[in-house]
C-alpha cells in the first residue's frame, strides 16, 4: 500500500512540476522575442543581398517585389519554419520527460502492470499514427 501511494505521490509532484516547467518555458520563449529578432535579421539580410544585385538583375524584379517579400514573406517564412522548428523541440523535450517518468513509474509497479504500461506506449504511438495518416489528406486540402 505504502509503495501505491509513493508512486502516486511521485506522479503528482511530477505532473505539478512538468505543469510549471512547461509554462516557464513557454515564457522563456516569448521572452527571447525570436519571431522578431529573425524577421529582423531576415529582412536586413535579403535588403543587403538587393543593394548588391547587378542593374540586369534588378530589371527582372517589378518595382514593388522586394518590399512585397519584406513585408509578407518573411513573416510567413519566420512563423511557418522557426516558430515551428521550436514548438516541435519543446514537445519532444516535454515527450521525453514524460517517457522518463513513465519508466520510473513502470519500475516501481508489479511486473503485470508494468509491462502493460510499457506495451501502452507503443500502442499510443501507432493510433496517434494512423490517426494523423487519416487526417493528413483533410488538412493537406484544407490548407493548400
Amino acid at each position: 500500500v505504502t509503495r501505491v501511494i509513493n508512486l502516486l505521490l511521485l506522479v503528482g509532484i511530477s505532473k505539478v512540476a512538468m505543469i510549471a516547467l512547461e509554462h516557464l518555458v513557454s515564457v522563456r520563449v516569448r521572452m527571447l522575442r525570436v519571431g522578431g529578432k529573425a524577421q529582423m535579421k531576415l529582412r536586413s539580410n535579403i535588403f543587403g543581398t538587393m543593394l548588391q544585385l547587378s542593374e540586369s538583375a534588378k530589371e527582372e524584379f517589378d518595382e514593388g517585389d522586394v518590399g512585397k517579400v519584406l513585408d509578407t514573406q518573411v513573416e510567413v517564412a519566420i512563423n511557418s519554419v522557426w516558430s515551428r522548428v521550436f514548438e516541435l523541440f519543446e514537445k519532444l523535450l516535454g515527450l521525453k520527460v514524460k517517457l522518463i517518468l513513465t519508466m520510473q513509474v513502470a519500475v516501481g509497479l508489479p511486473i503485470e502492470s508494468a509491462v502493460m504500461l510499457v506495451a501502452a506506449i507503443p500502442v499510443m504511438v501507432g493510433a496517434l499514427i494512423l490517426l494523423r495518416l487519416c487526417r493528413s489528406s483533410t488538412q493537406f486540402k484544407k490548407h493548400h
